[in-house]
C-alpha cells in the first residue's frame, strides 16, 4: 500500500478532517482511516478530496505542492 498525505494535506489547509468528510461524503470513521492509511480512498473519493483540499491527486500521494 502506497502511504498518501491526506492527513498532512488536511492540517495544511486548516480545515477539520470531520468538514472534509461531510463535504466528501463519507463518515468521519472513513476519513480517519484513510487519514491514518489504514485503507486506500477510491478513485472517484480521490477527485472529490482534491476539489475539497484544492490540490491535485498526485499531491495526496506523496508530491509536494
Amino acid at each position: 500500500m502506497v502511504k498518501n498525505r491526506i492527513k498532512e494535506i488536511i492540517v495544511e489547509s486548516g480545515l477539520k478532517q470531520n468538514f472534509v468528510a461531510q463535504k466528501v461524503g463519507v463518515t468521519d470513521s472513513l476519513m480517519s482511516q484513510w487519514a491514518n492509511n489504514k485503507k486506500q480512498p477510491k478513485i472517484q473519493n480521490l477527485m472529490k478530496l482534491s476539489n475539497v483540499l484544492g490540490c491535485k491527486i498526485e499531491e495526496l500521494y506523496g508530491r509536494h505542492r
